[in-house]
């Protein structure tokens, strides 16, 4: 059994057929488990970044939020000013949590067999 895949997308008026390879049914399987895998490990990245939030919170001071990033500062004392968010912090978090999420998913995926 054989899946056509698109490489690229073909230019107007040109033959799809120099566009497009062949996957065998191993191939395919092994593709979809990345891709499966790569989903988990986003998720796992997101749950993680936000995990490290509650890791963060104290009652006196304030101070950074984020695990290895800071991605969030607040102020308590000696009045509350709310919450600052770092947007470059917070997408380092979840791309450095997802890295480590997907090794470790591929490594469970694998030993699975």
């Amino acid at each position: 059994m054989h899946f056509w895949v698109q490489s690229t997308p073909p230019a107007l008026g040109s033959d799809y057929s120099s566009h497009l390879f062949i996957l065998t049914k191993g191939e395919f399987v092994i593709m979809e488990k990345l891709i499966k895998i790569s989903i988990y490990s986003a998720i796992c990245g997101i749950i993680l970044t936000l995990v490290t939030f509650l890791k963060g919170m104290g009652l006196i001071g304030g101070g950074p939020i984020g695990f290895p990033f800071s991605w969030l500062h607040y102020t308590v004392l000696p009045s509350f000013t709310g919450y600052t968010p770092d947007w470059t912090g917070l997408i380092l978090d979840i791309l450095i949590w997802s890295i480590i999420s997907f090794v470790v998913l591929f490594i469970l995926f694998r030993k699975k067999k």
